[in-house]
């Protein structure tokens, strides 16, 4: 049986976590060069930064943090994070001498983790405070909703002719995209109707749980292989690219269900009558909730009462793709920015960068940006140009969660190195 260490869950969704890329595709061909690019996302409406912060880098929470933290939340609530390596090399001619169909473009790895959770208000009492103060309540633990994805990746992608890659007067394809992934590791779980009612003695619970879980398997270092396609388009300063669009099969997966049926293409259907378990109360001290949780004290007890039905499982899933856009003003003062991600709970994240001012060494940007995991962000930019063939992009949005740690947001670091070859 594997083991749902939810207070880690919190920490592999924020924290724990290699690296995202928000970095749009690279369109520059000048010269020939090479780029390592690194960012992440972070973000949640549910906790605020000092919560965040305290469960990735550690110390102690107290009561009166999670009241805080408790004050600010709605009925549900959301937290994740995308994050990316990437190492890709541009060419600047032909591979295969005068080429008049195609050209390669480029050749990269990526290393990337994305990871969501959807919970409930409830969810979060029992994780945090136990069910000692709910005596003789009900807590509801629906709408409980969590997926990872640890994948690697080789890429490449090619240009056409010009005759071929204009597809009208205005709009012309960049580039066209292919690859193949490595699952490392893929995760999902999702509850449905199911709630505790703890008696007003406290000395049992009611258990009503129904939904599924399922793991990769940890005797293995992969999970499964994927195939994905891409393409950007050119329409003025327009661009726009779509990435790692395809399929991942997976078929060394376990699952696990708890009142539930299958359904067709790995999902599950509810089961209308969903019976109620007592279980036995476990003696908790309070102070022990910040070292482990009761969920996690508890979690035996609850798992034998209801015999999780357990199998080898495959699954044929769509791949996290990523969708890009870039809106550069004329004058170059001002860019627009779009990017998504295919995972559970994140909203389009659109940004917007004004040209501070210009140094010896490059530019100044300051930025806002609406979505993602969270509501805004504000941020800079810099870019960095010397006279040598060594560049550098520095992004940092989340200036707001340094000032006001105790408000809900969230954070975005980029980082990017390009060297250009003669």
């Amino acid at each position: 049986m594997y083991d749902l260490n939810m207070k880690q869950l919190f920490k592999y969704i924020l924290f724990i976590s290699p690296l995202c890329s928000q970095a749009q595709s690279d369109t520059s061909f000048v010269k020939a060069h090479s780029a390592i690019n690194y960012s992440t996302m972070l973000g949640s409406t549910g906790m605020n930064n000092d919560m965040l912060y305290r469960l990735g880098f550690g110390g102690y929470i107290s009561s009166e943090a999670i009241d805080r933290n408790e004050d600010g939340m709605g009925s549900t609530s959301k937290v994740g994070s995308v994050s990316n390596i990437d190492m890709v090399h541009y060419f600047k001619a032909p591979l295969f001498g005068q080429q008049k169909k195609f050209r390669w473009r480029s050749v990269g790895i990526s290393y990337s983790n994305a990871q969501s959770a959807l919970f409930s208000k409830d969810a979060w009492r029992l994780l945090f405070r136990g069910n000692t103060d709910y005596l003789g309540k009900t807590l509801a633990l629906d709408q409980l909703n969590y997926t990872r994805w640890n994948s690697t990746s080789l890429n490449a992608s090619f240009r056409l002719s010009d005759k071929k890659s204009k597809l009208s007067k205005n709009l012309s394809l960049d580039f066209l995209s292919f690859g193949v992934d490595a699952i490392h590791q893929f995760n999902h779980a999702r509850f449905g109707n199911s709630d505790f009612y703890t008696d007003t003695a406290g000395s049992f619970i009611n258990a009503r749980l129904q939904g599924a879980y399922t793991l990769g398997n940890e005797n293995q270092s992969l999970d499964g292989f994927g195939l994905h396609i891409g393409a950007g388009f050119k329409a003025g300063k327009l661009s726009f690219s779509i990435d790692r669009l395809g399929l991942a099969y997976m078929d060394q997966l376990k699952s696990y269900q708890i009142n539930t049926e299958d359904n067709f293409g790995g999902d599950y259907i509810n089961i209308a009558d969903v019976q109620v378990k007592t279980i036995n109360q476990l003696e908790i001290e309070r102070s022990q909730l910040n070292n482990g949780n009761w969920i996690n004290k508890q979690r035996d007890t609850i798992v034998n009462a209801f015999v999780p039905k357990e199998k080898n499982a495959s699954a044929l899933r769509l791949l996290p793709f990523v969708v890009q856009a870039k809106l550069e003003a004329a004058d170059k003062q001002s860019i627009w920015t779009f990017y998504y991600q295919y995972i559970n709970g994140m909203l389009p994240y659109v940004s917007y960068q004004y040209r501070l001012f210009d140094t010896p060494l490059g530019y100044m940007y300051a930025s806002g940006s609406v979505g993602g995991f969270d509501t805004y962000d504000l941020g800079v930019q810099l870019k960095i140009k010397p006279k040598s063939n060594t560049h550098i992009d520095i992004d940092f949005r989340g200036i707001e969660a340094l000032v006001a740690p105790r408000s809900t947001h969230g954070t975005v670091l980029g980082v990017k190195l390009k060297q250009y070859w003669n």
